[in-house]
This record gives structure tokens, sequence and C-alpha cells, in this order.
């Protein structure tokens, strides 16, 4: 029983992880993708 209580704590802890490194790195894609379109925005209005 406590073998199988221990599996499904790790299985839980790998998901969480996982979940949590997605969530993040999806997050880390849109600021950089914000910040390129503010860049661009920047720099037209320079050029102007």
């Amino acid at each position: 029983m406590k073998e199988l209580l221990k599996s499904k704590t790790i299985i839980l802890f790998i998901v969480i992880v996982l979940g949590v490194t997605f969530l993040s790195t999806d997050y880390n894609v849109r600021l950089e993708e914000e910040n390129s379109i503010l860049d661009e925005n920047y720099i037209s209005m320079n050029l102007k």
C-alpha cells in the first residue's frame, strides 16, 4: 500500500514540475513576443 502511495506522490510531483515549467516557458515566450512588438513600435516611431 505504501509503495503505491509513494509512486503516486512521485508521479504527482513530476506532473506539477512539468506543468510549472511549461507554464513559465509559455509565459516567457509571450513576454518576449510582446517586447519585440514594443521594440518594433518604438523603432518605427523613431524613424518617422
